[in-house]
């Protein structure tokens, strides 16, 4: 496809994914609070996951924080992953998958031409924006952008690291400067503003050894302007 998804779904097909994490993601649950996300149990708020994965962060959001969580993802694989992984049942029409005891929507679509449902009040993007070519980033951010609601928040997390020859890593994750990303946002044909709200030491043993000498996370809140 045009986006270049598909080589995620292979990736999951050959069982290269040692992206895969098996908690609740730490920068999601430390930056929570900035997506201002109502605690009133009856007025259920829209959170949108791109490139969900298997990711055990859909049913925290949706189990602990009661919202309505919906995610995008190219690989059957992967959703079917995430359903079996965590004992949940789940029916699927055609390429939407929906968990039978919590309010989880999974869709089987291309992310950059996803329009199925929008106005989300939050964005939540960890392994996402990082996993895409460095290319699509501008169109990215303008898809995405889009399905945000007018005065909703897009809590992003990135990566900048060390890029020496000797380096065997090249990504993905695919690492981006905080200069090079704010410059990249305030292009955005999608008008948003960008705050940067903490980052994080995350050179661990594993890529060590594969020649890093830093790699930091960052996280940003984006919104419309």
């Amino acid at each position: 496809m045009a986006s270049d998804l598909g080589v995620w779904k292979d990736r999951w097909q050959d069982g290269n994914t040692g992206w895969r994490q098996q908690g609740v993601n730490e920068t999601l649950v430390k930056y929570y609070s900035l997506l201002k996300l109502s605690t009133d149990t009856a007025a259920k708020q829209k959170i949108f996951l791109p490139l969900c994965g298997s990711t055990v962060d859909l049913l925290y959001l949706a189990k602990e924080c009661n919202l309505t969580v919906v995610g995008v993802e190219i690989s059957e694989l992967a959703i079917e992953t995430f359903f079996n992984d965590n004992s949940l049942a789940f029916t699927k029409e055609g390429d939407v998958y929906k968990c039978t005891n919590h309010d989880i929507i999974i869709y089987v679509e291309d992310l950059f031409t996803f329009q199925t449902v929008k106005d989300f009040d939050a964005i939540w993007d960890y392994a996402s924006f990082v996993a895409i070519d460095p290319e699509l980033r501008p169109r990215y951010l303008a898809a995405v952008g889009n399905l945000l609601k007018k005065d909703g928040v897009w809590l992003l997390a990135n990566f900048d690291y060390s890029l020496e020859e000797k380096e065997s890593h090249r990504g993905p994750p695919w690492p981006i400067k905080q200069e090079d990303f704010v410059q990249l946002v305030n292009k955005c044909e999608t008008a948003l503003s960008v705050e940067e709200v903490g980052s994080l030491d995350c050179l661990t043993g594993r890529w060590k050894q594969q020649g890093l000498t830093y790699m930091d996370l960052h996280a940003w809140v984006l919104k419309h302007k």
